[in-house]
């Protein structure tokens, strides 16, 4: 310690308890404090799980039609060095962009379990 300091300035630094701030408990996805319930319990992981498939679905409904052309860069003459790029026919449509997108998504009511002891 240095001579600047004494025992009484740094006192507020003196960890009592240790037990009291350090654990070694794992919180890791548990629901709620105070829960011993963890996530896959109240059927999180099967709602995130119904809405993974239902984008996964929508992406596959609104992908919009592409036509790929070959395509010279500017001063090139050498075709091996033509790159190809998609090009979209008509209007991309996002699911994420539709207006009507929470209807279409599983209800998070129908897989979370209320908590009952």
């Amino acid at each position: 310690m240095s001579d600047s300091h004494n025992e009484v300035d740094l006192q507020w630094l003196k960890v009592d308890n240790i037990k009291q701030h350090q654990t070694n408990a794992i919180n890791r996805n548990v629901i709620s404090a105070g829960s011993l319930r963890s996530m896959a319990e109240t059927g999180y992981l099967e709602y995130r799980k119904a809405r993974v498939d239902k984008l996964t679905e929508l992406y596959s409904k609104y992908e919009p039609k592409t036509k790929a052309q070959w395509v010279l860069p500017k001063g090139e003459t050498d075709g091996r060095k033509s790159l190809k790029v998609e090009k979209i026919i008509g209007t991309a449509t996002s699911p994420f962009d539709l207006d009507d997108l929470e209807d279409l998504m599983p209800k998070w009511e129908d897989y979370i379990h209320e908590y009952k002891e």
